[in-house]
């Protein structure tokens, strides 16, 4: 997550009082690498780390403004909460956890938003109670596959793969698309025309990011097992008729298996970290008996 404005604010500061980035570094017990990634805007620091900077350069967080704490504040919570700093095995195996029961709730909540979607969009008369349940089914579907996407960020940080993460972001983002798109669609659903270019825009996509996605699974297979593979080729297939358009039914049932796959998925990564931190409390051990 970049942060310019900051950066620029921190070299300003230490300019103000001719200090070199190596005295900067020293002064505030960080590396100087760090200081130099700050300040180029390459990252986006801890408030803990922001906090150490602004002491050693005799300022508060008051001197960078209101609107710059804010947008740090906000920035720190969104790499934090998809693990862009480092993140210990407890840190990974919680998310997992939350990841795979999501993708349970996720994966449930899918089959009372289908029935919804049919009553709100095929019945003429469309009662306000309906439309504003349909609203609010779609806020938990948002909710709920972002922490199960989640969890696939989580694995890229286990495995080491910068695509998975990359290709979760991008789920994450068809998602808010999605449901973004649908919650548009039902306020203007009497645009026969604007319905019908919405809803090809929304399967174009989820195709374009269905099948990446089903890439990178297929990709890991070696890392993640053959579960991988499977839910690669079903995402591949499913991404595919997504794009086709009039496919797209047969890639919404597709959907079903890809989703229980991957839970699965998740669960054995859950347990993968779990027996990792269990080794790890044993070797402890052993090392204190010596």
């Amino acid at each position: 997550m970049h942060q310019p404005l900051l950066g620029e604010k921190i070299v300003q500061l230490r300019k103000g009082l001719n200090l070199t980035q190596d005295e900067l570094a020293k002064k505030s017990n960080l590396g100087l690498r760090t200081i130099q990634r700050i300040e180029s805007g390459r990252v986006m620091p801890r408030n803990s780390t922001i906090d150490l900077l602004l002491d050693s350069l005799g300022k508060d967080r008051q001197s960078l403004g209101s609107n710059m704490i804010k947008k740090v504040s906000l920035q720190s919570r969104l790499a934090t909460f998809f693990l862009v700093p480092h993140s210990t095995n407890s840190k990974l195996h919680s998310v997992l956890q939350t990841a795979w029961i999501a993708g349970i709730f996720y994966f449930l909540i899918l089959i009372v938003e289908d029935g919804l979607e049919y009553l709100v969009f095929n019945e003429t008369k469309i009662k306000t109670i309906w439309k504003a349940s349909y609203i609010l089914i779609k806020i938990w579907v948002l909710v709920s596959f972002t922490l199960f996407m989640r969890g696939f960020t989580a694995l890229s940080k286990v495995f080491e793969n910068s695509l998975l993460r990359i290709s979760s972001y991008l789920m994450i983002g068809l998602m808010i698309g999605i449901v973004f798109s649908d919650i548009v669609k039902l306020m203007i659903i009497e645009n026969g025309d604007l319905k019908v270019i919405l809803t090809i825009s929304k399967s174009i996509m989820a195709g374009i990011t269905s099948l990446l996605f089903g890439v990178v699974l297929l990709r890991l297979q070696d890392s993640l097992g053959i579960l991988s593979k499977y839910a690669g080729i079903i995402e591949v297939i499913l991404g595919s008729c997504f794009i086709v358009v009039y496919l797209s039914p047969l890639a919404l049932a597709l959907l079903v298996p890809a989703t229980v796959l991957e839970i699965i998925i998740l669960y054995k990564g859950y347990e993968f970290i779990n027996l990792e931190s269990m080794g790890d409390f044993q070797n402890s051990k052993n090392n204190d008996n010596h």
